[in-house]
């Protein structure tokens, strides 16, 4: 006799089969194979109580049960809220055409055939209980995190929050020019400190394209004031000209945090990021005519001189296929998912990014490279009247 496997011993599975020899075989292999907890029933009725009082990890039922068979059973399961994740493997002598796909359409993982061989029978239920607990394993991994991260959101939000809340009151008190310069700075930088704070609370939000979006007016020039607010000090630092021309009417509907900290400051920063000392990065926004004919965009860039792109490079960019980290002219790391992650956000707040690159090619006249992203998003109904 085969030793059980320890990994299932904690295992709970729930038969269902009015044959009482055809339960018994099975409740026999799997006790001698798995040594896991088992209950064995001959009615639905019976199922469904012990279910309800103590879920099963794994669901077996025979199809064929008299008036009502184990497809409406597993149909049943499926309805219910508690019980709807739990897998069911169906099983049945009857070989009817489309029996399997009704089986698989009505919810079940697997399909097996009786009389089954106890190897795969065996394999088949070693396989389910595997992939169960890998999934739950996984659901408490991401729970765990996230619940980790609304604490730290909290205790960051306290200890940033008090900062900005001294730093707001010593500018208010009134200080010398030089002074109130480095706390209106500070208390920029706090500010954006809360804001990703927030945003990191709500990723799952920003991320589950099912989920709703939160979106709220935002004028366009006080967005990329602010983006260029903090990333304004590394551009001087590294000797890059930092050029900005926008509209102050221009408003359009995004998540403020989003379109800041995700969509500008990824793109001014990379425009940095690839540029060399004496080159210049611009950021403008016009209202234009709508890619769709009806209405005006908000159409913002992101202009470079930097050293470009490089053709495979932009190829997956443009295919939004993952790419390689590059450094930067000063060897600035990355993560190779700033595009990607400016895609994702841009689509979720309604609008679309476009690129354009080139290299320079070295010769007599060489040509000149850089990088210009283009972001298209609808203008509200207020700013179309104004523009």
């Amino acid at each position: 006799m085969d030793a059980p496997d320890q990994s299932t011993t904690s295992f709970r599975i729930a038969l269902l089969d009015d044959n009482l020899v055809s339960r018994q075989l099975v409740e026999r292999i799997l006790e001698r194979h798995f040594g896991c907890q088992l209950f064995g029933c001959a009615t639905p009725e019976e199922l469904l109580f012990h279910a309800a009082e103590n879920p099963p990890d794994l669901f077996l039922l025979d199809i064929m049960l008299g008036s009502l068979n184990g497809i409406d059973v597993c149909r049943a399961l499926k309805d219910m809220p508690a019980l709807r994740a739990i897998p069911v493997i169906l099983f049945s002598a009857f070989d009817k055409p489309g029996l399997r796909l009704e089986a698989l359409r009505a919810g079940a993982v697997d399909y097996l055939d009786k009389p089954f061989y106890p190897e795969e029978f065996i394999q088949r239920v070693r396989g389910c209980v595997e992939r169960f607990r890998h999934q739950r394993l996984l659901e408490a991994q991401t729970q765990e995190q996230e619940a980790l991260l609304r604490v730290l959101c909290h205790d960051l939000r306290n200890s940033v929050g008090a900062a900005h809340t001294l730093l707001r009151s010593l500018s208010e008190a009134g200080t010398a020019r030089e002074q109130r310069d480095y706390l209106d700075l500070s208390l920029s930088a706090t500010q954006s400190a809360l804001d990703l704070i927030a945003h990191v609370a709500e990723y799952r939000t920003l991320l589950d394209e099912s989920r709703p979006f939160k979106v709220e007016p935002v004028n366009v020039a006080r967005a990329c004031e602010e983006s260029v607010g903090v990333l304004g000090p590394a551009a001087s630092a590294k000797g890059v000209k930092l050029l900005v021309d926008v509209p102050r009417e221009l408003v359009l509907s995004a998540n403020r945090v989003v379109l800041v900290h995700n969509i500008l400051n990824n793109l001014v920063n990379n425009a940095i990021k690839f540029s060399r000392p004496g080159d210049r990065v611009w950021l403008t926004a016009s209202a234009e005519p709508s890619a769709a004919g009806s209405g005006l965009d908000c159409v913002i860039t992101v202009r470079d001189e930097g050293i470009g792109i490089p053709p495979a490079i932009l190829e997956k960019l443009l295919k939004r296929k993952p790419v390689v980290s590059r450094l930067g002219t000063a060897q600035e790391p990355g993560t190779g998912m700033g595009i990607t992650l400016v895609d994702l956000y841009a689509r979720r707040c309604g609008g679309s990014v476009a690129i354009d690159s080139a290299v320079s090619v070295p010769g007599p006249s060489p040509t000149p490279s850089g990088t210009r992203v283009t972001l298209r998003f609808p203008l509200q109904a207020a700013a179309l009247r104004a523009a």
